[in-house]
């Protein structure tokens, strides 16, 4: 009997160290995920690479934001003959208290956009990320 006690015992305190290794585990991953869903601010005049699906923070009285939703790329692609080199044309997201706006900014042709009191300017991008920067429109 004096075995199968210990057994019970032993069995029970690696159960215990297994369930407190998991909770600290979440307790971790939570305060991670945490982190990284904090604000990103983007000063006015300077260059941001933005990711898609990500939003960056205008510091104004409105809490505006700019997110990357989507991007279309019609470049031409390598072997083939084209007529023009296309371009990758991106889905962008204006929003502050007033305004919500889709606009798109592309590599050739649309390399600008003014909303609000702000042009946005797409400075370079691939299909993971752009870079904007952002003037005030005087």
């Amino acid at each position: 009997m004096g075995k199968k006690k210990i057994i019970i015992s032993l069995l029970v305190i690696i159960l215990l160290i297994i369930i407190i290794g998991l909770i600290i585990f979440k307790i971790n991953n939570t305060n991670e995920t945490d982190s990284s869903s904090k604000k990103e601010y983007l000063k006015i005049g300077e260059e941001y690479k933005l990711k898609k699906g990500k939003s960056i923070y205008l510091k104004d009285e409105e809490d505006s934001s700019i997110k990357f939703i989507s991007y279309a790329d019609s470049r031409c692609k390598e072997g083939t003959e084209c007529i023009w080199e296309g371009e990758i044309e991106y889905t962008l997201e204006f929003k502050n208290n007033n305004t919500k706006e889709k606009f798109n900014l592309g590599t050739v042709r649309t390399k600008e956009h003014t909303i609000d009191k702000y042009i946005i300017y797409l400075i370079d991008g691939d299909t993971k990320s752009l870079t904007i920067k952002v003037e005030e429109n005087e």
